[in-house]
């Protein structure tokens, strides 16, 4: 159904799909059986449309990695700029002001991975400004623990993004990102609202082995 790169179900009872709620008359187990409903529709390779996200009353973002079909994950839990999304497919992706990580239950992931210092995806609202950051990273299947990770973010342009057919004033921004123990080199780019520096649109690589990782926020938090 998807891509060799693409979303997959190997995630099952990884400690970050802790949060689902087991209990079938939940709020959360409700919802993710109107995601299971719509999961169908995507299994084409087809974007999600306006009238599939609407049908889903919760703040939720698309997913898409590398030419795979497009899935809907819905916000299972929100604390400060942390928010941990899920979807009936048990795929999770925990985003830190728009910056993903954790995830489980895709084919590569990441387990773990953190700010030594400030990130500018975290200054509110956005710099438009160079600046630099470093992550430290978990990847277990690659049995890599502690990984650093170097980020280098140039200065930002305005760009307008249309996200289900509605034009947005963004942000921007991209950058650079260089692993020296896994002599790893990629790049990244992320859309921001420039007020509030929410992260509409973001293309991020998470894994050596994983293609880049698409988020895209379909109704943000309200």
């Amino acid at each position: 159904m998807y891509t060799r790169r693409a979303l997959c179900c190997a995630g099952l009872g990884l400690p970050l799909l802790a949060a689902c709620s087991s209990d079938p008359d939940s709020d959360t187990s409700q919802m993710l059986d109107i995601l299971g409903q719509s999961f169908h529709t995507f299994a084409s390779g087809q974007s999600i449309t306006r009238e599939q996200a609407a049908a889903i009353p919760y703040a939720s973002i698309g997913v898409r990695i590398g030419d795979s079909s497009q899935v809907l994950l819905v916000l299972e839990s929100k604390t400060g700029g942390t928010s941990l999304w899920t979807s009936a497919s048990r795929i999770a992706v925990e985003l830190q002001s728009g910056r993903i990580t954790r995830t489980a239950g895709l084919e590569h992931n990441v387990s773990q991975s953190g700010p030594t210092g400030v990130d500018p995806l975290q200054s509110h609202p956005f710099a438009p400004k160079a600046a630099a950051c470093t992550y430290v990273t978990d990847i277990p299947d690659m049995n890599t623990y502690q990984a650093v990770i170097h980020y280098e973010m140039g200065v930002t342009d305005r760009e307008t993004v249309t996200i289900l057919g509605t034009p947005i004033d963004t942000l921007h921004a991209r950058e650079t990102g260089h692993c020296p123990q896994l002599d790893w080199e990629f790049a990244n780019e992320y859309w921001l609202d420039p007020a509030s520096g929410l992260v509409w649109r973001s293309l991020q690589n998470i894994h050596p082995e994983l293609d880049t990782v698409e988020i895209v926020v379909l109704r943000p938090v309200a």
